[in-house]
């Protein structure tokens, strides 16, 4: 028994108490969600594109569609990849994936 309750003495998450510590994981959540539905906010822009350059709908929503179909194809791929490297690399990659594009 005192080998559990030393072990729970010294577990920490970002260097604080498990308690503290797991709302980072919450934050980091929030954050990478925000970035992901960052997408959806072509909306926004599509009608000014599509004024400013004399285009239609279906071309001023070109980029959107094309974002939206490599995220569903490249999903199985990510997945697969996940377990083989872990969370934290499979996250930095992908933010800086979409942080280029």
């Amino acid at each position: 028994m005192n080998k559990d309750l030393a072990r729970e003495e010294s577990m920490k998450l970002f260097g604080m108490e498990p308690e503290k510590g797991r709302w980072i994981f919450v934050i980091l959540g929030l954050i990478i969600n925000i970035c992901i539905g960052s997408v959806y906010a072509w909306s926004v822009f599509s009608k000014p594109l599509a004024k400013i350059f004399s285009i239609g709908a279906a071309e001023s929503l070109l980029p959107y569609t094309i974002s939206l179909a490599v995220f569903a194809i490249t999903m199985p791929f990510v997945g697969g990849s996940l377990d083989r490297f872990g969370p934290k690399k499979m996250v930095i990659i992908g933010g800086i994936v979409v942080g280029i594009g």
